[in-house]
């Protein structure tokens, strides 16, 4: 099949999955309302994963062009499950079965690999797209669980920054939307190694491949080392603001980072249909879907939270 062809058969399927994506209308209402409603306010990862997981088998199936991106943000969806079976090896608990992402036919993990100790699961895992990851955690970081999962993510950002860059060069437009995600959840990183985990902010930088390219080494050691109590002005690169960002807290960069990337989703899904550009930027809306879902959810669930929903990736992203 000839890309034009590929790409016609697919976007077809593209435009009718879209029907599925929420408007921002709706999510305004949700805001306005402190929870989804009774059906999403009782999501949980069974009813938000499924309807995702038919998105991707769909867009997967149609096209080849696209194929190893998709995958890509599959496995960075599958490492929360590799999380969750990494710290119950650690701690020796059980694994918490309702927050296990179910990714069907795109599955490579299983609750069925948790085991009783980290090496068990690292032998568990051979054969599995994670095994030379384990392998190489465990050497690394052994039971610090918090720098273990900081290399975790580093891995899967890594890997989908590679497939985007593998992009044919025609593809300029798919290649910045998914630079712009990387860039979003790069700067969270950041914000997690100093601000949550305690982790040095220069093995944090060392993680990033998006933000390290457009910024020098130094701001970016600088701005992961931030914390709100630390009197220090909250000082972007010039790169990150040339990018959407601004605000004097991390909440607010990423909520800008956030908007851009969304507006960037939706310019791509009005212009020329035969490339890349519009399939990723229908899958990261939905994945900004299934984020809102669970954000709303949990705002249901805990009321207490429900002043944090303005700030929820999914919601910031969809809500325009």
């Amino acid at each position: 099949m000839n890309a034009p062809v590929e790409f016609a058969f697919v976007n077809a399927r593209l435009r009718a999955l879209l029907n599925e994506l929420w408007e921002p209308a709706r999510v305004h209402r949700s805001l306005r309302d402190g929870c989804g409603g009774s059906a999403t306010a009782t999501a949980d990862m069974t009813t938000v994963y499924t309807p995702l997981v038919r998105w991707y088998v769909t867009l997967v199936e149609g096209g080849t062009a696209t194929r190893e991106v998709l995958l890509a943000f599959v496995r960075l969806a599958e490492l929360g499950n590799l999380k969750l079976l990494w710290r119950a090896a650690v701690r020796s608990r059980r694994l918490p079965l309702a927050c296990w992402r179910p990714l069907g036919p795109l599955a490579t993990i299983f609750p069925s690999d948790a085991t009783i100790s980290l090496h068990a699961l690292v032998t568990r895992l051979a054969g599995t797209p994670y095994s030379a990851l384990a392998v190489e955690t465990e050497r690394s970081h052994g039971n610090d669980l918090l720098a273990a999962e900081l290399a975790l993510d580093g891995w899967a950002l890594a890997a989908l920054h590679d497939s985007a860059v593998r992009l044919p060069a025609r593809e300029r437009r798919a290649r910045a939307l998914v630079e712009a995600w990387l860039r979003e959840r790069e700067v969270d990183l950041l914000r997690r190694a100093a601000g949550s985990y305690g982790i040095e902010a220069a093995f944090a930088v060392s993680l990033t491949r998006v933000l390290r390219r457009e910024c020098d080494r130094a701001s970016l050691i600088a701005l992961a080392a931030w914390e709100p109590r630390d009197g220090r002005p909250f000082e972007l690169p010039s790169a990150l603001r040339r990018a959407g960002g601004s605000g004097g807290d991390w909440r607010s960069l990423i909520s800008a980072l956030g908007r851009a990337r969304a507006r960037l989703c939706r310019r791509a899904l009005l212009g020329y249909p035969f490339q890349a550009a519009p399939i990723v930027a229908g899958i990261l809306l939905r994945e900004a879907q299934a984020c809102a879902e669970l954000s709303l959810a949990a705002g249901g669930a805990y009321p207490g939270g429900r002043s944090a929903l303005p700030f929820a990736a999914g919601l910031v992203a969809l809500g325009g």
